[in-house]
């Protein structure tokens, strides 16, 4: 994490030591989040807010136009993680995840 970039890398399985996916935010406004956490994949993981959330971040965090504020539901927590950024990028490495297993 830094004021250019968050990454978020994760993996099917962690025990292999390696990623498979990495999700960039460019140019975050902002972050509510764990430092560690699991998510659900049959449900929908990362998705923008609904119209409703996004007048509530922008009169409490007053995030300035241009930003997407992204929801990321997580599992064993009542709350979800939001971030304002810019951008999101995706880079998959390892089409394949469950071939591991």
């Amino acid at each position: 994490m830094s004021a250019k970039q968050i990454v978020m890398a994760g993996a099917i399985d962690q025990s292999y030591g390696k990623y498979d996916i990495d999700i960039i935010f460019e140019q975050p406004y902002f972050v509510s989040s764990l430092f560690s956490w699991k998510t659900n994949t049959s449900k929908t993981v990362i998705q923008l807010v609904s119209a409703e959330e996004e007048y509530e971040f922008n009169i409490k965090y007053q995030v300035e136009l241009g930003n997407y504020i992204f929801k990321i539901n997580i599992e064993d927590f009542n709350n979800s993680i939001f971030i304002g950024a810019k951008k999101i990028t995706c880079i998959i490495h390892n089409e394949n995840p469950f071939l591991n297993n």
